[in-house]
């Protein structure tokens, strides 16, 4: 579980907590997701960046990092402001949000060698 996910976590406890939702089943639904999709993202599976986005400015969260803090207008907006800025992301920042999903491994055997090809989508 990364950092990121940790704070995301923390930020849809807190909103339930306060009550801007009524019951799980029902944040589910308006965030467009399944039950069993919010219960990770509450033990701390970060979801794509349109739901990240979307969670973010519907429930007005904030994300508390140890050493940064990001609230809901930090995320989503127009297209065109999307394209016209660039944020570069870390290294550590990108591998931080990759899940069991994000990643693909293949190995094959070639004669007395095995061949290890793995692929890891970073979300953008």
């Amino acid at each position: 579980m990364g950092r990121i996910g940790e704070a995301f976590a923390q930020a849809l406890k807190q909103m339930l907590k306060e009550k801007k939702e009524p019951s799980i089943d029902t944040a589910a639904k308006h965030l467009g997701v399944t039950r069993q999709a919010f219960h990770a993202y509450l033990n701390g599976k970060l979801p794509r960046q349109d739901r990240l986005d979307k969670a973010m400015r519907m429930w007005k969260l904030k994300l508390d990092l140890k050493e940064h803090s990001y609230d809901w207008r930090d995320f989503g907006g127009s297209k065109q402001q999307k394209t016209s800025e660039w944020h570069q992301l870390s290294l550590f920042e990108a591998l931080d949000t990759i899940s069991g999903d994000d990643l693909q491994v293949n190995v094959k055997r070639t004669g007395r060698a095995l061949r290890v090809n793995v692929v890891i989508e970073l979300p953008a």
